[in-house]
């Protein structure tokens, strides 16, 4: 007799990197893709034959895979730019991610008494942003600028316009490929300016470059495109701010990354010209803000780095300060933060001024940085009209700092989005009252960036499924109609995360990840459910807590639990015996080489003195190849199993002693490049994977089987390359059938991030599999994915 199958969920290896700051304009996201080599030979009894029969290319499966609703879990907001009239009216831009993740346009109005939502449109497929707004003297118009992303990842210029109670998008000049716009001015109703840069290649994937500087016009009817010089056309410009003294007097600012410094340009009422900046102190890495209170008197902030100083890699970097006096730009002493004479990722964002004598300066300056996320203290300066100062403010951690500046009638408003325990969080609108700075309560619309990385099932009314939100731990329940969110610990302050998940029986569940500390450490996560709430437990001592991430766990009783990853020193094992979580050594070589790069990606118990683990190398894009990481635990040690295949496992099940399965990522490339792997009871040998997805680098991160001729892995596909609005990432499904492995048709609820991380049987026929999607490559929008699989 076949004997059950114990619950196993498997946590995918997500190849998180640190969260990059995007500084004063564009964050360029490149996707690196290349050959592995091999690293060293391996002999000994692996074949490359399926277990049955060679795969073919079989009929479609039936349709039996549907999306089901995540809960949303909120609340999140970013507001960027602000612009104010007076002390009773001011607004405030930004973005909010939806429950579709689709980013959209988020416009907040300050009427005296509070902020509000007003409702704004959003005409990208992909993503929405405002970063910069303008009132219009002398009526009650206003601006908003900002980007647009298409369905195909192209960005275009976004310009909205609040007239006659509403906001609508105003028709502009089309640009041949795209861009962005950063800083907008008014000073009538028929003269503004909008600034940014303009895509001049691309084909319409991602970001195109380089940029150039873009400058549009409003004469009271249209907005037309003005010539603007650029510093070199082979090298990325923008323009991120504008200001406007008189029809021949407008300044704009922003960056020339072919000199990394500043850019500067001047409108004398004919055309757009270069002026030199600063020529001693520091070097501008570009300036964010400019304000302007005469032709004599304009100030512009950014961030720079000190002198003597090269380029490159590790230059430190702080605020920049520069002032025109009607002849020349110079630099102005920057108050120093703290105790730190040159702080790292110290800079200011924006800069509003309503006379000569009171100019405000905001910004950020790093608080903390991790493997996955970072946050930032917001920085707020004030010019007396002598020297510049450091002014107290909200002391809350934020995603960026502070990055909109605007005063009227007295009244200062900035703003930015707070940080959550690991990630974007609600928005942030600080206001000066004359006396003092304070945070005003501000609407947030949007939902917590999460994700789910690890499913589990007790029966057809009880699953769990594990995760991350922008909030810490994400733990969601199935009670037969409806998934909920049930509440987890956090282990630090940041950076907590739920990897996978096992159940023994309703209240029997075991949950583990990792945990990180603002000292960019990272700590083994492990909790415990017990038919009421979850606890968290601690991990193993010794190798087990400190350095540790763990990815996997598995059950096979209350008082046979194991749970893997990865250590400061390699694979990591820990067993749960009943009453606490002890170190199980692990091997430390594999075919005689040192496995301390690797990881423990899936476990699968058979019996107490029959277990599997995979896993491989989490370093394998950096130019090596390494082999794919298969133990057994025979009731005693751990032991490698020699001559696998180069890649890296994510999932393995258990049928029984003689029917195991293994999937993962081979390092073969190609539109073939899952890795799949079976365990006849004598031998692992590959079977080759099915074909029918599009695209390039197929990768299955979990499996699940209900029997030998029932197995399901997921995982996801990259199709670069296809038509214009289908997405860039399809997840993927395919099933064993006891004969060949073939794809299923699956909902792809993202325009381009769809992926499954894990899968689980529930009961004959019937599984869950979970993931998350997102509609836009670069902004990190996550939203969980949960499919179910029914006859």
């Amino acid at each position: 007799m076949m004997p059950p199958t114990p619950t196993v969920a498997m946590g995918t290896h997500n190849g998180r990197t640190r969260r990059q700051r995007n500084v004063l304009g564009t964050l360029l996201v490149v996707a690196l893709t290349g050959v592995l080599t091999a690293c060293g030979a391996t002999t000994g009894a692996h074949t490359s034959v399926t277990p049955t029969a060679e795969a073919t290319q079989p009929p479609a499966l039936p349709k039996g895979w549907s999306l089901v609703t995540s809960p949303s879990v909120g609340q999140e907001g970013r507001l960027i730019g602000v612009a104010a009239r007076s002390s009773t009216d001011a607004w405030a831009v930004g973005q909010y991610q939806g429950t579709d993740s689709l980013q959209r346009t988020l416009i907040e109005h300050w009427d005296g008494s509070q902020w509000s939502v007003t409702p704004s449109p959003s005409p990208g497929a992909q993503a929405n942003e405002l970063v910069a707004t303008a009132v219009v003297p002398g009526g009650d118009s206003v601006w908003a600028v900002g980007s647009q992303t298409t369905a195909n990842g192209a960005q275009q210029p976004l310009v909205e316009r609040w007239s006659g109670g509403q906001w609508s998008v105003a028709s502009l000049p089309r640009l041949k490929v795209g861009g962005v716009l950063g800083g907008v001015v008014a000073t009538s109703a028929s003269d503004a300016w909008v600034v940014g840069s303009m895509h001049t290649s691309g084909s319409g994937q991602g970001a195109p470059s380089p940029d150039q500087p873009l400058a549009l016009h409003w004469d009271g009817s249209q907005w037309k495109v003005v010539s603007v010089p650029s510093p070199s056309r082979d090298s990325e410009e923008t323009l991120a701010a504008v200001a406007v003294l008189a029809p021949n007097d407008a300044w704009a600012v922003g960056s020339d990354t072919s000199n990394a410094t500043s850019l500067i340009e001047h409108w004398d009422g004919a055309r757009w010209k270069i002026v030199p900046g600063v020529g001693s102190g520091r070097v501008g890495f570009g300036l964010g803000g400019i304000a302007a209170v005469s032709p004599h008197d304009i100030w512009a902030v950014g961030m720079g780095r000190p002198p003597g100083f090269p380029l490159g890699c590790g230059a430190p970097s702080g605020a920049l300060i520069v002032h025109w006096d009607g002849s020349r730009w110079s630099s102005v002493p920057v108050p120093q933060i703290g105790n730190r004479q040159t702080p790292d990722q110290y800079q200011l964002a924006s800069v509003a001024a309503s006379a000569a004598n009171d100019v405000w300066a905001v910004g950020s300056v790093l608080d903390y940085e991790t493997a996955r996320s970072g946050a930032y203290l917001p920085v707020i300066e004030h010019w007396d009209g002598a020297r510049w100062s450091v002014v107290s403010g909200p002391a809350t951690p934020t995603t960026e700092g502070l990055m909109g500046v605007a005063a009227a009638g007295g009244a200062v408003w900035a703003t930015g989005q707070s940080e959550a325990s690991s990630g974007p969080g609600a928005t942030l609108i600080a206001q000066w009252n004359g006396t003092r700075w304070g945070v005003v309560d501000s609407p947030s619309p949007g939902t917590l960036r999460n994700r789910l990385s690890g499913v589990a099932a007790v029966s057809a009314s009880d699953a769990w499924a594990v995760g991350a939100s922008a909030g810490g731990t994400l733990a969601e329940r199935w009670s037969g109609g409806v998934w909920s969110v049930v509440s987890t610990p956090n282990t630090t302050p940041v950076d907590d995360s739920l990897e996978a998940v096992a159940a023994v029986s309703a209240n029997d569940a075991w949950a583990v990840g990792v945990a990180g500390t603002s000292q960019g450490k990272v700590q083994a996560t492990t909790q415990h459910w017990n038919g009421s709430d979850w606890s968290a437990v601690p991990a193993a001592p010794g190798d087990g807590t400190a350095s540790v991430e763990l990815s996997s766990v598995a059950a096979l009783s209350a008082s046979d639990v194991w749970a893997g990853g990865r250590g400061a020193v390699g694979p990591t094992l820990e067993h749960w015996t009943g009453s606490a979580w002890t170190l199980a050594p692990s091997p430390t070589s594999l075919d005689g080489m040192s496995i301390s790069g690797f990881a423990i990606n899936g476990l699968a118990p058979v019996a107490a003195n029959d277990v599997w683990a995979v896993g491989g190398n989490v370093l394998y894009n950096c130019g090596s190849a390494f082999p794919a990481l298969i133990e057994h635990w025979d009731g005693h040690t751990w032991k490698t199993i020699r001559n696998t295949p180069q890649g890296t496992l994510y999932g393995v099940t258990a049928v029984s002693a003689t029917d195991v399965w293994a999937v993962g990522w081979s390092f073969g490339g190609g539109p073939n490049a899952a890795l799949i792997m079976h365990w006849d009871g004598r031998a692992w040998k590959v079977v080759p994977a099915p074909m029918g997805l599009p695209g390039e680098s197929a990768r299955l991160t979990g499996v699940a089987a209900h029997g030998a001729r029932d197995v399901w892995a997921v995982g996801n596909a990259y199709t670069v390359g296809t038509s214009v609005g289908e997405p860039q990432q399809v997840a993927a499904a395919a099933h064993w059938d006891g004969t060949h492995w073939s794809y299923a048709q699956l909902p792809q609820p993202g325009l381009n991030e769809n992926s499954l991380a894990g899968v689980a049987p529930v009961v004959s026929g019937e599984f869950w599999a979970v993931g998350a999607y997102s509609n836009c490559a670069v902004c990190q929008a996550e939203q969980a994915l949960i499919l179910h699989f029914g006859p």
